[in-house]
């Protein structure tokens, strides 16, 4: 199944669309924001026997969209356009802004209480 994906995905552009839900309490008081981040991928033309090689090792199995930009698979991925972070799985720039926008400093959620 990873074969045939690759197959299909191989020299062709995806654009991957990650939602991302956070929510803020105050005291009593909630607020929340909800937002899509999409990004695009160019993938490389790569031979059957890539494709081949790289379902054995069981990688595109183990990840959302059959491949890891931080992985093996990352040979494989020739430019994206967007927020790198958003094709690992979580927009941190997007997440970051979210939570300003709800009047909370980023750098206070690092404090440990």
């Amino acid at each position: 199944e990873a074969v045939q994906l690759w197959q299909r995905m191989r020299g062709h552009t995806a654009i991957l669309h990650t939602g991302h839900y956070v929510m803020v309490r105050t005291g009593g008081d909630q607020q929340w924001q909800a937002r899509v981040q999409s990004t695009t991928v160019n993938f490389a033309d790569i031979s059957d026997e890539e494709a081949e090689a790289y379902a054995t090792t069981g990688e595109p199995v183990n990840v959302a969209g059959g491949f890891s930009i931080n992985r093996r698979g990352g040979a494989f991925v020739t430019s994206i356009e967007g927020d790198p972070y958003n094709v690992v799985g979580l927009s941190l720039p997007l997440v970051r802004q979210m939570v300003i926008d709800m009047g909370v400093g980023w750098h206070t959620l690092w404090r440990r209480n």
